[in-house]
């Protein structure tokens, strides 16, 4: 399970808020769940009230926010800040705790 935190911080454009629009419309194409907060989207995956058991592919989360990012980045300037951690769901639940 992955837990990741994603700042987009478009420069040097007037666009700002469609950057972001089409980094969010991205991830959902790529059916990756989030939530915006007002400082940053947060990813976890699979969700946390998830019951699938299958193995999770971490790297598939990370990859789906690279690729929202390039996809941003075909609109304008952007730079991406990211924070992540990975553990079993009874550990990152622990973590969330203290959101």
């Amino acid at each position: 399970m992955i837990i990741i935190q994603v700042s987009l911080y478009p420069t040097g454009t007037a666009h700002i808020e469609e950057l972001v629009q089409i980094f969010w419309d991205e991830l959902k194409n790529q059916n990756i769940e989030f939530k915006v907060t007002p400082m940053s989207t947060v990813i976890i995956y699979p969700p946390i009230n998830s019951k699938d058991n299958a193995e999770i592919d971490e790297e598939k989360a990370l990859m789906s926010v690279f690729k929202a990012y390039k996809k941003a980045r075909l609109k304008g300037k952007a730079v991406i800040v990211l924070t992540l951690t990975t553990g079993t769901k009874e550990e990152l639940k622990k973590t969330l705790e203290f959101a």
